[in-house]
């Protein structure tokens, strides 16, 4: 056990018996969570909008945009967890490879993938200042990750 700011971290974890440090698990449910985004900011809304056909039986060239301000924000959603999903997976990989990864790096990836959970209803329900909050606070979590490879310079 480790202990970061009165929080115990256990490191190694075992899942389906494979040794696995918090880094990995967070790279390993990344993807869950990028599909929970896709359907919710562009699956679910389509097929709201516009109806099944439109989503799963036409080449979707033409249509229009998304008129529920809900809809609208889940898409929005959608995309600003796409732009900083790279720079996660990056750093989460980075820190593996170089064998820099520490409890601040396990904090960090558990921080950023807590955050944009969390993300996704308040934009939803469209909290201004919260969500801006809770983006810097998924952003601070990928400098935790990078902050082994920072000190390792």
């Amino acid at each position: 056990m480790h202990t970061l700011c009165c929080i115990k971290l256990k490191k190694p974890e075992k899942l389906f018996g494979v040794i696995m440090n918090p880094e990995a698990l967070v790279l390993l449910l990344l993807p869950a969570l990028g599909s929970i985004y896709f359907m919710i900011g562009g699956g679910i809304p389509l097929i709201a909008e516009q109806g099944a056909g439109a989503a799963f039986w036409t080449a979707r060239d033409n249509l229009p945009a998304f008129q529920n301000k809900y809809s609208q924000r889940l898409q929005r959603a959608n995309e600003n967890f796409k732009e900083t999903l790279p720079h996660a997976v990056s750093l989460l990989l980075l820190v593996q490879f170089l064998g820099l990864n520490n409890e601040i790096s396990a904090a960090g990836g558990w921080i950023y993938f807590g955050a944009r959970v969390v993300y996704i209803p308040i934009y939803f329900f469209g909290i201004p200042l919260i969500r801006s909050f809770v983006w810097a606070i998924s952003v601070a979590g990928l400098v935790m990750v990078s902050w082994p490879i920072i000190g390792a310079l």
